[in-house]
């Protein structure tokens, strides 16, 4: 008997599950529907940065979270025979102008490379070597380096896993829906019943479950991002996240 699985929300967190379940052994038994009308998705949007080691946040459960999933994505380019284009580990350089802080950073980078073999090496950097490293900068700062930070194209990589899966088991679908009070999935034809339902949503969390009597603690957080046009340099590709 074929099982119907629905995945709700096609960014990063979606495509992967959409992959990793065209990979199961009797995939052939799963028909899985992802729905996703492309319209404010974060995974597209974003910068790509993949650092989150020297992050702050108090929210244990966050960065343990996060660090899984940085750990996670050498391993998913690899199977996903996916290449640079999509995913590349530049290394992460994260600048302090106060000596003190740059000190109290690279305490931090050290104490949690006890824990996080895929962060890499970790040294310090003047803010000449910075420069060295990232050419484009015009007042660099010292820093701390971390070799096992990385950028992804987000675009690039959930068009590669969708693709990947809709060779097995995937169909994708182009549209906003909803649940209702019983669960089911509200499309444009009618209420649909699935036997298992992923919510990849992101920021629509709270606005999707709600009918199901759920209240998610999950807010939208705006961000900001410049994009630079510079001017060609030979190791662009290769230059460190700063």
């Amino acid at each position: 008997m074929q099982k119907r699985i629905a995945i709700i929300g096609g960014g990063i967190v979606g495509a992967t599950a959409a992959y990793y379940l065209s990979k199961l052994p009797g995939s052939e038994k799963i028909k899985v529907t992802l729905f996703d009308d492309g319209v404010g998705q974060a995974s597209k949007a974003a910068a790509g940065i993949i650092s989150p080691w020297l992050s702050k946040r108090r929210n244990q459960q966050w960065y343990r979270l996060a660090k899984a999933g940085a750990d996670l994505y050498p391993e998913l380019i690899h199977d996903a025979q996916l290449g640079t284009d999509v995913y590349q580990q530049t290394g992460t350089i994260v600048t302090r102008e106060d000596e003190a802080d740059l000190e109290t950073l690279f305490a931090l980078a050290q104490d949690r490379r006890k824990t996080a073999a895929t962060m890499g090496d970790v040294a310090t950097l003047t803010a000449q070597e910075v420069q060295d490293q990232v050419p484009l900068l015009t007042n660099p700062q010292p820093g701390v380096v971390i070799t096992g930070g990385a950028r992804v194209d987000g675009a690039a990589l959930v068009n590669g896993l969708l693709a990947s899966a809709s060779k097995r088991n995937l169909k994708v679908s182009h549209e906003r829906v909803k649940l209702n009070a019983q669960g089911q999935v509200i499309t444009s034809l009618g209420a649909r019943q699935f036997d298992r339902v992923i919510l990849a949503v992101g920021a629509w969390l709270k606005e999707l479950i709600a009918p199901l009597g759920v209240n998610a603690d999950v807010r939208p957080q705006k961000g900001q991002l410049i994009e630079l046009a510079v001017k060609d340099y030979p190791l662009q590709e290769h230059m460190p996240v700063v």
